[in-house]
């Protein structure tokens, strides 16, 4: 894969770049992955026993989150789920937060999360987080997340980190090869876009530098 710096890659250009491989992945990949990463996060020490994690669904091409919600529902944990407002209700473009409806246990979890969010409880409901697993593209070692281009993380952890005055944890799941060198292929990047702390691949945890 050529380097960002050397093809002035656009957060377009990456974008499609990762897309296109992820939409190459075979199903026993996405499955593997899927069931790899609670194993990482558990052993990490980020999950916490009960308490309010903000999680989201996964959908299409994107690592599998179905075993991760399963995980976190035994473990007694509050999930939220993100619910998106593009504007049309007045509200502005952002991401409200309800309560996961995950399916009840039984039988093997399907790498994609069934589980939807329930009525939306506001921006606020971030407040008592102890967690935010965040849905990424790529990430680079300084954490700077690439997402699909529409910004609701990065207002939603902005707002969070001014309600609270400072964030909570924030872990990004990925593909192994989606976590790219700082130094050789940084990850397009505006003073807007919030940085991460922690990557999940399906075979280990990475503590990101963002200063």
């Amino acid at each position: 894969m050529e380097t960002a710096a050397a093809t002035g890659r656009t957060k377009d250009g990456l974008r499609r770049a990762v897309l296109g491989r992820r939409r190459e992945r075979p199903d026993a990949e996405r499955a593997a992955v899927a069931a790899a990463l609670p194993d990482v996060l558990l052993g990490s020490g980020l999950l916490p026993d009960g308490g309010v994690v903000a999680c989201y669904a996964s959908l299409g091409s994107e690592p599998g989150t179905g075993p991760l919600l399963a995980l976190l529902a035994e473990r007694g944990c509050t999930v939220l789920l993100p619910v998106t407002h593009d504007g049309r209700d007045g509200g502005g473009v952002r991401l409200g937060w309800g309560a996961a409806r995950v399916p009840a246990a039984g039988g093997p979890v399907p790498p994609g999360a069934a589980a939807s969010p329930g009525p939306d409880l506001g921006p606020g409901a971030l407040a008592a987080v102890e967690l935010v697993v965040v849905p990424a593209l790529a990430v680079d070692t300084a954490g700077r997340r690439l997402g699909r281009g529409g910004g609701y993380y990065d207002r939603a952890l902005d707002d969070l980190r001014r309600r609270r005055g400072w964030l909570p944890p924030t872990v990004a799941l990925l593909h192994d090869d989606e976590v790219l060198d700082a130094a050789v292929e940084p990850v397009p990047a505006e003073p807007h876009d919030v940085r991460v702390a922690h990557v999940a691949t399906p075979t280990r945890l990475l503590h990101l530098d963002r200063s």
